[in-house]
């Protein structure tokens, strides 16, 4: 083990075990756990865990797997180590079990999958140990599991998705998540009508986390399975949490490329512009999702195809973003409102004109350099130098 680098687990300094080679088990066949260098009686002065100094009472016992010195109470566990050719039981610190149950996400029993589900998604829980499970191969294991197992074996499927949630919900690990499989195993959930809604929350919300990478767009909107379809559905749905996690998922892809965007309305879902809206519409207090569905309905809004259906919902744009006290919701309001100006002048300057004009130009007015910017255009097409005639 060389030098010890402890994690603290539930107050306790825990020693993750290390193989040699490559960390990663679930991509090695076997894997053999690293024998350490046995530490000399005469090299310890104090137990490498609690720090307290041997005496005639406090003996010295060493781990058979990691080969330093500990007191009895810091090592007092006894199991076989056939892996260093040991067989009865003998005093350790590190056990290897991590590596062990990783290494049997490979395996064809459902009962051990099972299994395995199950503890990787308690060890997720705790916060030191994401990145030893990260590296030594967990993420894979569980994308794995999440691509073979039987639709309705919920219980594998649950605990599957929920550890590979937490991994996409960090910054420092989501890529990580993505290289080793998240992507694939969320979208054939998501794309599954045989999952219950709990299951179908947890994937939903766990590709909401996904697409916020960009990179994963194209990835979803081609997905052969019609994850997007699925979605569209999920939005219909009774449940509150489910209807918005959904909408979120699909403002977050409406941030995509205008190619993404137009894929999108192309596609059949030409009832996402109706559902956003809809959202608008609603009593929600969710200040967020409402940001998310204005800016995907100022993102579609770019498509003139969209712009008669938007000028039904024009009047309920302007009172929920145009006179929104929340700036990102005025500002998505405003560029709804002029791309509606672009394509049909004549009936959005009649909208306007009943409640909401004076509102959109007070706004524009305040936003740094747009009048500036607006003067140079028009003296493009009018100058203010002219020679006398």
């Amino acid at each position: 083990m060389g030098t010890l680098r402890p994690v603290k687990l539930e107050g306790r300094d825990v020693y993750p075990a290390t193989v040699e080679g490559l960390q990663d088990v679930f991509d090695s066949n076997n894997f053999v756990l690293t024998k350490s260098r046995w530490v000399e009686d005469s090299d310890a002065n104090s137990c490498v865990l609690c720090k307290n100094k041997f005496n005639q009472l406090r003996r010295k016992h060493h781990c058979r797997q990691c080969g330093h010195v500990f007191c009895n109470k810091c090592c007092k566990e006894r199991i076989p180590l056939p892996q260093l050719g040991i067989d009865d039981p003998e005093r350790v610190v590190e056990y290897g079990g991590l590596q062990t149950l990783i290494s049997k996400a490979k395996d064809e029993n459902v009962a051990v999958l099972n299994k395995v589900a199950t503890g990787l998604n308690i060890l997720s829980t705790h916060q030191p140990l994401h990145k030893v499970l990260a590296d030594t191969g967990a993420i894979k294991a569980l994308c794995s599991m999440l691509m073979k197992c039987d639709l309705h074996n919920e219980q594998l499927i649950f605990d599957g998705i929920s550890a590979v949630m937490i991994f996409c919900k960090l910054p420092d690990l989501k890529t990580k998540a993505l290289q080793d499989g998240a992507l694939d195993a969320v979208l054939r959930l998501c794309g599954s009508t045989q999952t219950n809604e709990a299951i179908s929350l947890l994937a939903v919300s766990t590709l909401s986390l996904i697409v916020e990478h960009p990179d994963t767009h194209a990835a979803v909107i081609d997905d052969t399975q019609n994850v997007l379809q699925r979605i569209l559905t999920l939005i219909h749905s009774k449940d509150e949490q489910m209807q918005e996690v959904s909408l979120k998922t699909l403002a977050h892809i409406s941030l995509g490329s205008d190619w993404h965007r137009h894929r999108i309305v192309q596609g059949g879902l030409q009832d996402l512009l109706e559902a956003m809206c809809n959202v608008l519409k609603s009593d929600t207090k969710n200040s967020e999702l409402l940001i998310h569905v204005a800016r995907g309905i100022a993102n579609f809004s770019k498509f003139r195809q969209n712009a008669d259906k938007l000028m039904t919902y024009l009047p309920l744009i302007v009172y929920k973003c145009l006179k929104s006290p929340d700036k990102q919701l005025e500002l998505h309001g405003m560029r709804t409102t002029l791309y509606l100006l672009s394509f049909k002048p004549t009936q959005t300057s009649a909208e306007l004109l009943r409640g909401g004009a004076g509102d959109l130009l007070e706004k524009m007015a305040k936003i740094p350099g747009l009048m500036d910017t607006l003067q140079t255009t028009i003296l493009t097409q009018a100058s203010d130098k002219s020679k006398p005639l």
